[in-house]
Formats: structure tokens, sequence, C-alpha cells
């Protein structure tokens, strides 16, 4: 559907680096590719919340049945930015969680706030809930993006993965979402 230049937005060459090597860790796990090969994922950007809109009707409509993606969102009114990786199809028929050990979610910030986080997926029979209700969503609340993208409804409150990214419970809105096809 893309079809002008996209620019992402919310990542640096240092974050998109970081979340390289996380996703071609996971790959090598799920394809078992040896650890001498040299691969680097590369991400081709397909939804941008700012430029497309903000509703899952619009998230689906970029991202369904494009393969593994990665899902970044920066959080309003904080520096925060999260997301997670979904190694499967999104499809908004699905109406369920599916099934999956190589998701992961994460949290990407300074050593003085911690450091980056890795979270992996620990009750994998629901690692990513693909929905038309929702937007990118993982666990039954880890990280789940409902219709109202831009106000306070959103959740990420650990359950099904192994580390919070968030360092507080409260709902957020999105400031801007961006997911990439991985490659």
């Amino acid at each position: 559907m893309p079809s002008q230049e996209r620019i992402p937005l919310i990542l640096n060459e240092e974050q998109v680096q970081w979340l390289q090597e996380k996703v071609k860790a996971m790959l090598s796990k799920q394809f078992k590719i040896r650890s001498g090969q040299t691969y680097k994922p590369k991400f081709e950007l397909l939804y941008q919340g700012s430029k497309d809109g903000y509703r899952p009707s619009i998230f689906h409509n970029y991202c369904d049945n494009k393969g593994p993606t990665l899902a970044v969102i920066k959080v309003k009114g904080t520096e925060e930015i999260i997301g997670g990786y979904n190694p499967l199809n999104w499809n908004r028929s699905h109406q369920r969680h599916m099934h999956t050990r190589y998701s992961f979610l994460f949290a990407l910030r300074s050593e003085q706030n911690g450091g980056n986080v890795f979270s992996t997926c620990t009750k994998t029979a629901r690692a990513v809930n693909s929905n038309s209700a929702y937007g990118p969503s993982f666990g039954t609340s880890d990280l789940v993006i409902t219709q109202g993208f831009s106000t306070l409804v959103n959740t990420a409150i650990q359950d099904a993965y192994s580390k919070p990214i968030r360092q507080d419970s409260h709902l957020f809105a999105v400031k801007e979402i961006e997911v990439f096809r991985i490659s």
C-alpha cells in the first residue's frame, strides 16, 4: 500500500542496530541459522501512524499477511520507546491469540534509565493477539494497542512475557507508531 517514500521517525541508528541483533538472534533460534552466517535483518517501514492514521483497520490494511514484523511505539508524554516483534503474520480475521515462542517485547532506554529491556515470551499460547479490534498486541496485557491508539487506553502490564517493558502500569497513549517488515 505505501505509495510514497516513508522515512522512519522513532528509531536512531544505534537503536536500529540493537533491534537488528535481537531479531537476528530470534530468527537464528527459529530457523536454526548457524552463528557463523552473516545475516543482517532489514527493516522495511510498512505503517506509520502519523501518516496513515491511528486505527486498527488501517494498521491491518498495511500490515496483514506481510510476514514477520517489528512494531515500534513512542509513548505520548514521555520519552519511552517500546514495542514488539511478531514472527507470524498479522491477520485481522484470526480474532485470537497466536502461539509462538519466537516473539519478544522491548523497551529502548538510556543507561541512566536502566538500559534497554529485552523480554521473551513465557506463555507462548498467548504470545501475539491478532484481532481486528486491536493494533499490534502481545500477550493478554503485555503490550495491547486498542482502538484508541492516541488516547489513554493502551496497556503494557507484564503477564505472558519475562519482563515488564514499562516502568509503571498506567494506561498510555501512542504519540507515534511504526511497523516494519523484517526481511
